[in-house]
Formats: C-alpha cells, sequence, structure tokens
C-alpha cells in the first residue's frame, strides 16, 4: 500500500494531476474536494463558500483559512492499506503539516515563479489569483512552501515541465515508493 501526498503552491497543477492520475485509472483525490475539508471564517469558525473573484474582498483568503477533515484523509489511508492500493491525495492547505505523516510520502511539486504566474493567470476554472493581491499572496505563500519543503524528506517534482512529464515523474517515484515498501517488510 501507498498513501501519497502531491502538493505544492496554488497554481502549481495540483488539481490537474489530480485528474489525469484519475484518466489513467489511479485513485486520486482533490483535497479542495468538500469531503476532505473547506474555507472557515477564522472570526467565526463558520464554514463558508467561496465567493467569485468579482464579489470577493481582497483580503477574503487572509481572514479564512481551509481546514482539513482529519478522519477523511485517515479513511483514506486505511483504504489504501486495506485494498493494498495506492492512493493520491493531491493539494495544498493551511495546516496540512498535521496530515504530512499519514503519508507514505509527500511530492512537493516545485516551479519557477515566472512559470507559476503564468499558470495562475491562464486557469479558466479557477480565478484564485487572477487580482493583483491574490497573486502576490500567492507567490509569498510558495515562498514559504518552497522553503518548508526544502528540509522535509519529501521527493521535489520538478513541475515546470508539460503535464504528461510531471505524472510521469510521479508515477515512477510512486513506483519507487511501492518497491521500498515492499522490500522494507
Amino acid at each position: 500500500m501507498s498513501f501519497i501526498y502531491v502538493t505544492g503552491a496554488p497554481g502549481a497543477g495540483k488539481s490537474t494531476i489530480q485528474n489525469e492520475l484519475q484518466k489513467l485509472g489511479y485513485e486520486a483525490h482533490d483535497i479542495d474536494n468538500p469531503t476532505f475539508g473547506g474555507p472557515y471564517n477564522i472570526a467565526t469558525g463558520q464554514l463558508v463558500v467561496i465567493p467569485s473573484a468579482e464579489e470577493r474582498p481582497s483580503d477574503w483568503f487572509s481572514l479564512h483559512e481551509w481546514r482539513i477533515n482529519h478522519d477523511a484523509i485517515l479513511s483514506l489511508k486505511e483504504d489504501a492499506l486495506e485494498k493494498n492500493k495506492l492512493i493520491f491525495v493531491c493539494g495544498v492547505a493551511g495546516g496540512d503539516e498535521k496530515i504530512l505523516s499519514y503519508f507514505n510520502k509527500v511530492f512537493y511539486l516545485e516551479l519557477e515563479n515566472e512559470v507559476l504566474k503564468d499558470r495562475i493567470l491562464g486557469r479558466v476554472h479557477n480565478d484564485y489569483g487572477h487580482n493583483e493581491s491574490e497573486l502576490n499572496s500567492i507567490m509569498k505563500e510558495k515562498i514559504a512552501l518552497d522553503e518548508r519543503y526544502a528540509d522535509l524528506d519529501v521527493i521535489h517534482i520538478n513541475a515546470n515541465h508539460s503535464l504528461e512529464k510531471v505524472i510521469g515523474d510521479i508515477l515512477k517515484e510512486a513506483n519507487r515508493v511501492i518497491e521500498n515498501d515492499s522490500d522494507s517488510k
């Protein structure tokens, strides 16, 4: 069994990778799925809906945080163990450092700043980062994530490449994780 977390900055390609892994027949989940958590108002503690970019105040993301449903993540891990299967969870969320130990391995998507900006501004299914203050916030978050994951025992995936290359690298590394898990038994 292997339970793998694919993470990186907003716009790094996590949701696209999750969709592609599913198309290829792998079980892959997006941490943005409400089953695994959602956006909460920090002041009130209430679960909320993210407003569209046109309706969203510039400080909206600083007043809200994504909270992870630990039980749902642990249930997926148990499923991977019971069925002896590979399961991917793709995403990034505030507080995700608390779930890293749930996974056999964490893959961190690294990419250059300009590539990230181009991807964010070119997204059509997600408007987060389309205004200047949100884009600046994402770039600051990228720097913080790069620093955090530089010192952790994670597999760094170069996400500057085409989707096909990145998926190939992820699957190659996932197979190594599976082999290492098998060898350690």
